[in-house]
C-alpha cells in the first residue's frame, strides 16, 4: 500500500482502539455495578435475618433492623479501592459512575459502550448531573443528554460538561439555583507561594465579574506601544498588580518621547477617575464588552431556558435575568426572521437565506449573521479548542 494509505489505515486503527477503550470502561463500570448489586443484596439479607455470628452485633438479636444502603456503598468503595489500588476519592467516583451507568444515565452510558463518547466525558457528565434528585427529571435528563451528545460530533470534555449543564438547567432549574447558591459561598481571594521568588493570587467571584476583570487587565496590557518588549503574560501580571495596588501601569518602552501607549495618566489612575477622559480607565478598557445569550422567553420569565456567558459557559435563567437587569447592561434582540423568507415560518434547522453579507463585500458577514453564528456555537468548533466565540475567527465556526 502507498504511504498515504498506510497513514490512513493506522489512524483508523488508532480510532478503533480509542473506541475499544471506551467499551472496556463501560464493561468495567457494568462489572462494578453488578458487584455493588450483590453487596447491597447480601448486606440487606444479613441485616434482615442475621445468623448466630451476627446476633451479638446486630441490634435486636434475630429481629429485622433498619437497613442503610450507605453501609453497602462504603463497603463497596473500600473493596474497589483495594482491588484497583485507587485513592478513596477515585474509588468513590468509580462506584458513582457505575451506579450512574446502571441507573441514572443508562442511555448516555450506551454512548460510552458504542465508543461515541470517552470515559472522561462520561465521568464529567455524571458529576454535572449529580444535583438532579427527581427520578422523573433524571430520566428526561438522560434522554436529552444522550441525544445531544450523540449529535455533537467530536467535542471536548468541557463541551460535554456544557451540554450536560444546559440539559440539567432545562429540566431541573431549582437544582441549578441550589448549586449556584452553594457555589457563592466559595467566593474568596487567596495567595500561594510558587517558589523562585514568585507567588500567585487566585480570585473567586461571579463569572461575569471575573470576565470583566480579566478583559480589563488584558485591554490594559495590550495598550502599550510596540516598543514594550515584555510578553503579554508579563504585561497582564504587571497591569493586574498595578490596578490592585492603586498604582499606574506604565509602558515598558525606553524612549518615552515616541511612546504611543493608550494608558490612563498616573494622576487619574491614583484618583480613580474611571471613565473620564484620561481617567482611571484606558480607552481600550472603556470599550470592553462581554456577551451573554439567552432566549427572549427567558428574559420575559416565560420559561427557565438556560443562557450562555461568553468565555464561561452555561448560566441559569435567573443568572441571565440578573445580567440583563444590570445598570451597565445593553439588551439587544436578534430576530431570526431577518434571515428567512418572509413568507415562510421559522423552522428547525434554520436555513439562512437573506442578509448574509455586507452589500459592498460578499465575504464579510452582516452584524446579525456574525452574532447568530457566535451565539449558536459559543466556542471555536475545531475539536479541542475552547476559545470563546467572540474571541475567535468566525471561519472557525
Amino acid at each position: 500500500a502507498s504511504e498515504p494509505d498506510q497513514c490512513h489505515d493506522w489512524l483508523v486503527y488508532a480510532s478503533v482502539a480509542w473506541r475499544g477503550q471506551a467499551y472496556l470502561v463501560w464493561e468495567q463500570l457494568r462489572a462494578v455495578g453488578q458487584f455493588l448489586d450483590i453487596v447491597l443484596a447480601n448486606l440487606h439479607d444479613r441485616l434482615m435475618d442475621p445468623g448466630p455470628d451476627l446476633e451479638s452485633t446486630v441490634a435486636g438479636g434475630g429481629e429485622a433492623v433498619e437497613f442503610d444502603p450507605l453501609d453497602a456503598f462504603t463497603v463497596a468503595t473500600a473493596e474497589v479501592q483495594v482491588i484497583f489500588g485507587l485513592p478513596e476519592a477515585k474509588a468513590r467516583a468509580l462506584v458513582n459512575q457505575a451506579i450512574a451507568a446502571a441507573e441514572r444515565l443508562s442511555v448516555t452510558a450506551d454512548l460510552l459502550r458504542d465508543g461515541m463518547i470517552s470515559a472522561d466525558m462520561f465521568a464529567a457528565v455524571v458529576a454535572r448531573t449529580a444535583i438532579v434528585d427527581s427520578v422523573e427529571a433524571m430520566r428526561a435528563v438522560d434522554r436529552d443528554l444522550a441525544a445531544a451528545l450523540a449529535r455533537a460530533g467530536h467535542i471536548s470534555v468541557r463541551k460535554a460538561e456544557s451540554i450536560a449543564d444546559q440539559v440539567v438547567a432545562r429540566h431541573d432549574p431549582e437544582g441549578v439555583r441550589r448549586r449556584r447558591a452553594k457555589a457563592a459561598a466559595k467566593k474568596n481571594m487567596t495567595s500561594r507561594d510558587l517558589g523562585d521568588g514568585l507567588a500567585g493570587i487566585f480570585l473567586t467571584t461571579d463569572a461575569e465579574e471575573a470576565r470583566l476583570c480579566f478583559e480589563a487587565v488584558d485591554a490594559l496590557a495590550k495598550a502599550v506601544c510596540p516598543a514594550d518588549r515584555r510578553s503579554l503574560r508579563q504585561r497582564r501580571s504587571a497591569a493586574a498588580t498595578a490596578r490592585l495596588r492603586g498604582q499606574p501601569f506604565t509602558c515598558g518602552c525606553t524612549d518615552k518621547t515616541g511612546c504611543t501607549a493608550e494608558l490612563p495618566t498616573a494622576a487619574a489612575a491614583e484618583s480613580g477617575e474611571a471613565g473620564e477622559p484620561g481617567g482611571g480607565l484606558s480607552a481600550r478598557q472603556a470599550r470592553i464588552v462581554i456577551h451573554a445569550i439567552c432566549q427572549k422567553s427567558t428574559l420575559d420569565g416565560d420559561d427557565e431556558e438556560p443562557g450562555w456567558l461568553d468565555g464561561h459557559g452555561v448560566i441559569g435563567a435567573d443568572h441571565a435575568r440578573e445580567l440583563a437587569s444590570r445598570p451597565d447592561a445593553t439588551v439587544r434582540e436578534l430576530d431570526l426572521e431577518v434571515f428567512t423568507d418572509p413568507d415562510q415560518p421559522v423552522e428547525e434547522p434554520l436555513i439562512v437565506e437573506a442578509h448574509t453579507h455586507q452589500p459592498a463585500d460578499p465575504y464579510r458577514p452582516t452584524t446579525a449573521l456574525d452574532t447568530l453564528a457566535r451565539a449558536l456555537f459559543q466556542t471555536c468548533t475545531i475539536p479541542g479548542c475552547e476559545r470563546p466565540a467572540w474571541h475567535c475567527e468566525l471561519d472557525h465556526v
